[in-house]
């Protein structure tokens, strides 16, 4: 019951791979020296999602919570390839943090949901070995897609490929 919610996850983190290994390569590229303001106010929107994610749901239910931090993960990467300087990235990295940290706990949940309460632990290990194959993917694969074109090309099909993968995720809890 683990592996489409794993599956996607694969998608997110193979996408999140592209900031944390080249964000500060486009942010030297486009002069600006310190990219960190992105990664520390995406901190801060994880922990904002994360506390708030119950009442959110609550209010305005899974499913529009859902969809709404799927086009906030792919705006952010939206902003970065295109109008990447530091207010922009003080942006981006909030829109990223709640959205990644709300989607991603959806997706955790449900691997384990889909899981019998004997193979939960099993479950949960299947997620998080896919968080392990998408980032080591992500690493690679992005270096070799650099070769072909630039930092703000990757970042547009990083937009796409997560728009798509949380869409995917999006259908695929609502069916069921």
């Amino acid at each position: 019951g683990a592996l489409l919610p794993s599956f996607f996850s694969i998608s997110l983190i193979f996408c999140q791979m592209s900031l944390s290994t080249y964000l500060s390569f486009w942010g030297a590229e486009n002069a600006i020296v310190d990219v960190s303001i992105f990664f520390t106010t995406n901190l801060f929107g994880m922990i904002v999602s994360r506390l708030c994610l119950g009442k959110l749901c609550r209010w305005f239910g899974e499913p529009f919570v859902c969809m709404a931090s799927v086009i906030l993960l792919a705006v952010s990467y939206l902003l970065i390839a295109l109008y990447i300087d530091v207010p922009v990235l003080w942006i981006a990295g909030t829109a990223y943090g709640l959205g990644y940290g709300i989607l991603y706990s959806f997706m955790n949940a449900a691997a384990v949901e889909q899981s019998n309460g004997e193979n939960r632990s099993a479950a949960n290990a299947v997620f998080f070995g896919a968080k392990d194959l998408g980032s080591a993917a992500g690493a690679v694969l992005w270096g070799g897609i650099l070769a072909v074109m630039d930092y703000g090309m990757l970042y547009l099909l990083s937009a796409g490929l997560t728009f798509v993968g949380g869409m995917g995720f999006f259908c695929w809890k609502r069916q069921r």
